[in-house]
């Protein structure tokens, strides 16, 4: 008579393992290219934000430098204003 054994077998224990050790190594994996996506990105979004600040700085200066108005948006707030003001 053969005697009922219950639990998993050797080649069962080894077949799990190597199973998660396998999703284990591309999860870290996957977590890694992903953490180095996102610093990527960051430095990308840092380079875009300087620059536009820079080029924030730049418009300021040349408007500061040549005494810049907005003539077109002036006008078109005086034209707002005289239907307000004359009613003919």
């Amino acid at each position: 008579m053969m005697k009922k054994s219950s639990g998993f077998t050797m080649i069962e224990l080894m077949i799990t393992i190597t199973i998660l050790g396998t999703l284990t190594l591309l999860t870290a994996q996957s977590i890694q290219q992903a953490v180095k996506a996102k610093v990527k990105l960051q430095d990308q979004i840092d380079d875009v934000s300087r620059m536009r600040d820079a080029l924030r700085l730049l418009e300021r200066d040349i408007n500061l430098a040549y005494h810049y108005r907005d003539l077109e948006k002036e006008i078109d707030q005086l034209v707002k204003k005289k239907p307000a003001n004359q009613q003919q």
